[in-house]
């Protein structure tokens, strides 16, 4: 568990770059009707990719500590069924970042990001889904040193008993 959570900073540090990134997404329209919109439309965008982060970063530490989230806190909750799919599924967190390279796919679709951008994207979200399955491969096998004491433990308790 302590190898798991030592990944914890790995995945924060993952979340906050992908948060810095969301600063190269930009408005590509200047005449000002459109102007309007796509600020409107990055705004957005930047707010909905602080929340996945957040979110992302909740059910991570709620994997870690082994415990099943049944709601989001109120300020990562949305209108949608998200919470509902969040908490019916083994592996929320990976939800929460699927949800986020969709999210990024809009953008990419809309021209507010460059092909660059999106590879700088891309690598994050790939550390990310990395350290998730590394923390969970950590969690799921038992640690050496314990399973060492567990042995010796079981030979001395042997050797007493037989002696």
């Amino acid at each position: 568990a302590y190898e798991a959570s030592a990944q914890l900073s790995v995945f924060c540090k993952s979340c906050r770059s992908l948060a810095v990134f969301a600063s190269h997404v930009s408005e590509t329209l200047t005449i000002s009707a459109g102007a309007e919109l796509e600020k409107k439309a990055v705004a957005e965008f930047r707010y909905e990719l602080v929340r996945l982060l957040n979110l992302a970063w909740y059910l991570f530490k709620a994997m870690l500590l082994d415990v099943k989230v049944e709601q989001a806190p109120v300020a990562l909750r949305t209108k949608s069924k998200e919470s509902q799919m969040l908490s019916a599924s083994k592996n929320p967190t990976m939800l929460v970042i699927k949800s986020i390279s969709k999210l990024l796919e809009r953008q990419q679709a809309a021209g507010r990001m460059s092909s660059a951008t999106v590879a700088l994207f891309s690598a994050e979200i790939g550390k990310l889904i990395e350290t998730y399955h590394v923390a969970q491969s950590y969690q799921l096998s038992p640690p050496s040193t314990a399973l060492e004491g567990f042995v010796k433990f079981f030979t001395v308790v042997f050797v007493y008993t037989v002696c």
